[in-house]
């Protein structure tokens, strides 16, 4: 009898799904299954359907069609990673250090948009400038109907409601250098540092399941 499961990393042609809480390594039976996406590759957000084989070990015997993928680079100049079904992306920005930057936020926003993902632009480092200045770049935003959220990592302002739009979705977390991602992914989720993480390191992109339910993409 076969289960579905989200693919949660991948290794070579070995592929980790969450399922009922935990974390199986499964190999693909190639037999089976010949829909894996325009590109042939198994990534993290594809939703596969898994069998117990007699000796224990889990294969996938099917991939379901792709909602979505989204490709990103993490830092200019490196190739950029890849995931699947992405239902939101979290497009991070900071306030101030770096300074808000409105022509990248409209760029991500619009390959948001081409991917069919939802959007959820998210300001950082609030506390570090004028409550005015960030007011003023939130509600420019919201005018044209974009969900924005100011935060601070310091004070907690904004979390609890950036943690609600996140719930029970698989979210990409992207955003220039500097402006706070691994900072806000630590305050909203203690255990969670994208920064130890070997992934970022191995240019992997990998699902990471959150309190509450649903998946952040790091």
């Amino acid at each position: 009898m076969s289960r579905r499961a989200t693919v949660t990393r991948t290794r070579g042609s070995v592929h980790w799904v969450g399922y009922l809480g935990e974390e199986i390594p499964c190999a693909v039976d190639r037999r089976r299954n010949g829909r894996r996406g325009a590109t042939g590759r198994v990534l993290p957000g594809d939703e596969v359907e898994i069998e117990r084989q007699s000796d224990g070990t889990y294969v996938i015997s099917d991939t379901r069609p792709r909602r979505n993928e989204l490709a990103w680079a993490r830092t200019h100049g490196r190739s950029p990673v890849s995931a699947a079904n992405v239902d939101c992306m979290v497009i991070v920005e900071s306030a101030v250090k770096p300074e808000f930057n409105r022509r990248v936020v409209d760029r991500l926003l619009a390959a948001a948009k081409r991917r069919g993902t939802g959007a959820l632009v998210v300001v950082t480092k609030c506390d570090l400038t004028d409550e005015s200045l960030v007011r003023s770049q939130v509600a420019r935003l919201a005018e044209e109907g974009v969900d924005v959220v100011p935060t601070s990592a310091v004070s907690g302002a904004g979390l609890a409601a950036v943690r609600a739009r996140l719930r029970g979705r698989i979210s990409a977390i992207v955003g220039r250098p500097g402006v706070g991602k691994s900072r806000l992914v630590r305050a909203l989720y203690p255990g969670h540092d994208p920064e130890a993480d070997p992934a970022i390191a191995t240019r992997r992109a990998e699902l990471h399941p959150v309190p509450g339910g649903g998946y952040v993409v790091l």
